[in-house]
């Protein structure tokens, strides 16, 4: 598919779609995820004199086979919701609208981005800390899922009391930790008691059980980002199911949905070492409550190893007897490269990876 070929009420540039090439190949069940191989088969030079630099380049095969794993731990692609500010990319948008599964939201714009894109409104998931009322019961009215972020939101919904159900996010202030600490862990671990997302767990109850014209269809938290073993969203799925049992004790209605977030890592260069998905599966899938659906909202581990950005080298230059070579990409389109001081691999016109030491850098805007 190419953007000549999408839906004419997306008018944003899209990037070009490659639906042909190679997958890669899935990983033993108890093995570390692998960097992904599809890119090795493309012509970039021929690529970059048909599109020019600056492309995003998006593997439908890639994308689809991610899709699929996680669909095998869930039971449902619709179960599988994809937050959109991982990549709000049309292109990636469409094509997981098309495989069925659900595209979670943190602002109108995103839910307007996710609804041209073909998501039906019954998978939609509207998840923001700073959610309207307004948004938020339009979205119930069609039928999508609401996660509310505080008790104080849970109580104006209830009082609008025309809709009959809404999740609720959890703090958990589980002991979860990073099996490898990096610089960035302090900043994308979301399950310590200094979070500032969701509702405490010891509240939980309380406020389900405070409420009066509406009750809570799940529960919903988030471990972190980068996540490197799965020993966190065992531990959570057994929290959040003790936690909606008491629930149900207090009020008589057990919450059917445990949305367990995202958060799974992937690997970014040869020297990461994270759980693949047939991984994960295979650990958490044992430790699942039968009684609920379980629901995830990968970003990293169902986009980020299908896309890939191409680039041009414009300039070289010696510095005090070191060599740049200036690309036409930088921090603009690669934001978390400076921020989380996060590396990715960068492979030449040969297809062939370029050397993470040495005395020679590549530099952008």
């Amino acid at each position: 598919m190419s953007p000549s070929t999408a839906p004419a009420s997306i008018s944003a540039p899209q990037p070009k779609l490659l639906p042909a090439i190679m997958p890669a190949t899935a990983p033993a069940a108890s093995g570390d995820a692998t960097l992904a191989a599809w890119t090795q088969s493309l012509d970039l030079r021929a690529l970059l004199a048909e599109f020019g630099s600056n492309v995003w380049i998006v593997s439908a095969a890639q994308l689809a086979a991610n899709l699929a794993a996680w669909t095998r731990i869930v039971g449902g692609a619709a179960r599988v919701a994809y937050p959109v500010k991982a990549d709000p990319s049309p292109a990636v948008l469409e094509l997981l609208a098309a495989h069925g599964a659900s595209a979670e939201c943190a602002a109108p714009a995103e839910l307007a981005l996710a609804r041209r894109a073909g998501f039906p409104s019954n998978r939609l998931v509207y998840n923001s800390p700073v959610a309207e009322l307004r948004t938020a019961a339009a979205v119930l009215a069609g039928g999508g899922t609401v996660v509310t972020d505080s008790r104080e939101f849970l109580q104006e919904l209830d009082a609008r009391g025309a809709e009959p159900c809404a999740d609720g996010r959890t703090h958990p202030e589980l002991d979860i930790r990073y099996r490898t600490d990096e610089s960035w862990s302090e900043l994308t671990s979301h399950a310590k008691k200094t979070g500032k997302f969701g509702v405490p767990s010891h509240e939980v109850a309380d406020a389900a059980a405070a409420l009066r014209a509406i009750s809570l269809a799940g529960l919903h938290a988030h471990v972190g980002t980068q996540m490197d073993h799965a020993a966190p969203f065992i531990d959570l799925a057994h929290h959040l199911a003790a936690l909606a049992d008491e629930i149900a004790a207090r009020t008589g209605s057990l919450p059917r949905i445990l949305d367990l977030g995202g958060g799974l890592g992937i690997p970014f260069t040869p020297a990461d070492r994270f759980p693949s998905i047939e991984a994960l599966e295979a650990a958490l899938r044992p430790e699942l409550d039968a009684r609920f659906e379980h629901w995830f909202e990968p970003g990293h581990a169902l986009v980020g190893n299908a896309v890939a950005l191409l680039g041009a080298v414009v300039a070289t230059k010696c510095v005090r007897g070191k060599r740049w070579a200036s690309a036409d990409v930088g921090t603009d389109q690669l934001a978390k490269i400076t921020l989380l001081d996060w590396r990715h691999q960068v492979r030449g016109p040969d297809g062939r990876a370029l050397p993470m030491e040495g005395n020679a850098s590549l530099g952008g805007p």
